[in-house]
């Protein structure tokens, strides 16, 4: 049974109960009679308020057996599930590299319920609109940058990114209200190719990148771009990922790596341009 068909349920076994036990009190003689239907009437229409509107920012709530998770933590492990699942087959190697980002990412918190969450969460059917909203609602712009990469890196364990993973990922960069550049920058930074560029493969020349024409492409700008132009997008780019902006410890590291490949990008374009 998927989430909405559970959330159906409860509404209608709560309404049904609330309005059973007023007719109830009526019938006891405690209120007038018809004097529960407009009470009856206002909690159904609160019920459904809660259940469509209030409801999915405690989207998480069905998984009773994991209380020991932040709802936070769930919505970060519910989409990286919805990931790795996306192509239909979830391979033991994304289960692994996932599991080692959980460790790096979440140090001395990692329990191993965080692991067993996220496969509880395979083959469950929901919308990540409401995880996506907690994340970008409660974790901030500079661990919206980190968790897309890791979700790029995730996508790429096997060199190859699906059309399936890539309208995904760009879906959730979207929602996460990731730009155009920043989000370029983050797809250079990792070694892939697209499902379009290996159909392409055997048709197409090899296309062959010098260490420059990469660096623009994780500054994200043109390689015809000015000088002022390269700066404005360098400083944008420290603005979000600077690990002083990454309160986590845990994090500062990745952040660390990330940033460090900014400045070399920086640096390869200054002195090509002298």
């Amino acid at each position: 049974m998927n989430i909405s068909a559970k959330k159906a349920m409860i509404l209608l076994a709560s309404i049904v109960g609330y309005g059973t036990f007023m007719y109830l009190l009526n019938e006891a003689g405690y209120i007038s009679d018809g004097g529960f239907l407009f009470p009856t009437f206002l909690v159904s229409v609160g019920l459904l308020y809660y259940y469509h509107v209030e409801e999915p920012n405690n989207f998480f709530s069905y998984y009773e057996d994991h209380k020991k998770i932040t709802n936070w933590n769930k919505s970060v492990l519910f989409v990286y599930a919805k990931l790795i699942e996306i192509d239909g087959n979830v391979s033991q190697k994304e289960l692994a590299l996932v599991k080692r980002i959980l460790k790096k990412d979440m140090a001395d918190n990692y329990m191993p319920e965080h692991y067993l969450f996220l496969k509880s969460s395979l083959g469950v059917t929901a919308e990540i609109r409401h995880p996506l909203r907690d994340i970008f609602e409660n974790f901030g712009s500079s661990y919206c940058m980190l968790f897309m990469s890791n979700l790029v890196r995730l996508a790429a364990t096997d060199g190859l990114m699906t059309e399936k993973e890539e309208l995904f990922i760009l879906n959730i960069a979207k929602q996460l209200k990731i730009g155009k550049r920043a989000y370029n920058s983050i797809l250079e930074r990792h070694s892939f190719i697209t499902e379009a560029e290996w159909k392409r493969k055997s048709s197409a020349p090899k296309m062959k990148f010098t260490s420059s024409s990469r660096a623009y492409k994780v500054l994200g700008i043109s390689n015809n771009a000015s000088f002022e132009e390269i700066k404005k997008a360098y400083r944008d780019l420290v603005k979000i990922h600077h690990p002083d902006k990454i309160r986590s410890k845990a994090l500062k590291q990745s952040a660390k790596q990330q940033f460090q490949v900014i400045q070399e990008a920086y640096e390869t374009i200054k002195k090509e341009k002298g």
